[in-house]
């Protein structure tokens, strides 16, 4: 697992995390975080502390929360040694002490401790989360110290109750964490909501609760950031801000369900339930999940919904299980042209489409040419039809001359035509070789024949002049 691929928290959750340890930060203060994962906002806090010369207490079992797929990737890989080692890498191994097991158990053993802040971001069920801001409320320091946790998209009465109550028990309904939402507005009358992290300030002399009404530098005062894509159907993105329900048309690109002026647009289909929505905009709704689900079939490739992309996995492939397959698989799959990641059905259909080897020319000089993944390329036509381009290996044909790769079509031509020049000439050069061997082998023989002309010849004239000759003892008596 890569720590890139492992965000758990926002650019401005970031900045809003930050603010607030800045806010009680002083001399050797004490934070302490409920829920760590890998470290994402651990990070934020850790900075902060050590600046202040502080420490960091990490309250998690590293095992994910139940019924998620952190729980899936936990039970493959030692979460609690990548977290660690994230935190050595980045120079907090002074500050960070971390603390393995239960939050329930942790809270027995912390609660002689008192911290300036202390951050609840654990498993967010109901009952769960409203255990954990009662169990760590009172080691808050007294006199302005923050109590503060992340995953509460609204006040109560942003939602339909109803909708709250469905999803409470769970991690996530319909991308709002209902747990968290229920659970901090049971327990707290005034709380801040600011980018899904909610906040409250121990009011100095009294054991009150109040808003911590911070300023964020740079932020629009937004209760909740734009919020991450619920579902998609064939034309439409679909999203979930407070109590509606919005279907996006795919064209509409950086589109911001949390300003009211683009919800607006005519072009975009409320509802206040997803079942209304799929007969409002009449097409089936695939809500995300975290479990992959195949859609379709599109020219060789499997199109599955995992998460927020829609994966386009070649056939080649065989079987695939994408909870455990790891990013340096996918990237290889991407880089042999077998996977395509998009965020809608249109996008990757496309991708496909431009995967696909589209005939530019046949038989030109016994290579036909194709457009292939945005390369012109020249293939011998001995080698027969290619059934699967992905498995085609470019490189071992281009070292024996059978396939030419370039940018233009013209390139290609102009690799054909050099390559058969090449060729010719060498026949050329071959045939004048041989042509002289030949000759130098008939001048070798003409001269033998000349010679034994000139010898016959000499030899003729001996004969003849032999036999003018009188032979002694040969006149008549």
């Amino acid at each position: 697992m890569e720590w890139a691929n492992s965000k758990q928290i926002t650019d401005e959750q970031k900045v809003v995390l930050k603010t607030l340890a800045e806010h009680v930060g002083k001399p050797s203060l004490k934070f302490l975080e409920v829920g760590n994962w890998l470290g994402e906002s651990t990070l934020v806090l850790a900075e902060v502390a050590k600046r202040h010369f502080g420490k960091l207490y990490c309250v998690d079992w590293w095992k994910g929360n139940p019924g998620t797929e952190l729980e899936s990737i936990a039970a493959k890989e030692d979460i609690f040694s990548l977290f660690w080692q994230r935190i050595c890498v980045e120079g907090f191994q002074d500050v960070v002490v971390p603390i393995r097991g239960s939050s329930d158990s942790a809270a027995e053993i912390l609660k002689e401790q008192v911290f300036d802040l202390i951050f609840i971001d654990g498993d967010h069920r109901y009952e769960q989360t409203l255990r954990d801001i009662k169990n760590y409320a009172s080691f808050v320091k007294p006199n302005g110290g923050i109590l503060c946790g992340h995953d509460c998209e609204g006040y109560i009465a942003d939602f339909d109750e109803n909708f709250l109550n469905k999803g409470k028990n769970i991690d996530c309904h319909e991308t709002v964490h209902c747990g968290v939402v229920l659970a901090v507005g049971s327990v707290f009358n005034n709380y801040s909501i600011n980018y899904s992290i909610w906040s409250t300030i121990c009011e100095p002399g009294k054991r009150t609760w109040l808003p911590t009404d911070l300023i964020y530098q740079n932020l629009p005062e937004l209760k909740q950031g734009p919020p991450p894509l619920l579902g998609i159907s064939d034309n439409f993105k679909i999203f979930r801000f407070g109590k509606q329900v919005f279907a996006v048309p795919e064209n509409i690109r950086d589109f911001d369900i949390t300003q009211e002026h683009t919800t607006a647009s005519p072009d975009v289909i409320i509802s206040e339930t997803l079942d209304q929505l799929e007969d409002l905009i009449g097409e089936r709704i695939w809500v995300s999940s975290e479990s992959p689900m195949l859609l379709s079939s599109y020219r060789g490739f499997n199109l599955v919904k995992y998460k927020e992309h829609i994966y386009a996995l070649h056939e080649s492939i065989g079987p695939l299980d994408l909870t455990l397959t790891t990013e340096p698989e996918i990237k290889q799959f991407k880089k042999s042209g077998k996977c395509f990641l998009e965020n809608s059905l249109d996008a990757v259909k496309e991708k496909i489409d431009s995967s696909i080897p589209i005939l530019v020319e046949e038989n030109y000089r016994k290579f036909n040419i194709v457009f292939y993944r945005g390369k012109y390329i020249a293939v011998a036509q001995d080698l027969g039809k290619i059934s699967d381009w992905t498995r085609f290996d470019f490189k071992a044909h281009e070292e024996s001359f059978k396939c030419f790769v370039g940018d233009s079509h013209v390139e290609v031509l102009r690799q054909i035509d050099q390559m058969s020049l090449s060729i010719l000439e060498k026949a050329i050069e071959e045939k004048e070789f041989e042509l002289k061997k030949s000759l130098n082998e008939n001048k070798l023989k003409n001269s033998r024949i000349a010679s034994l002309e000139k010898q016959i010849e000499a030899d003729s004239k001996v004969l003849e002049t032999f036999k003018k000759k009188e032979i002694p003892g040969s006149s008549e008596n």
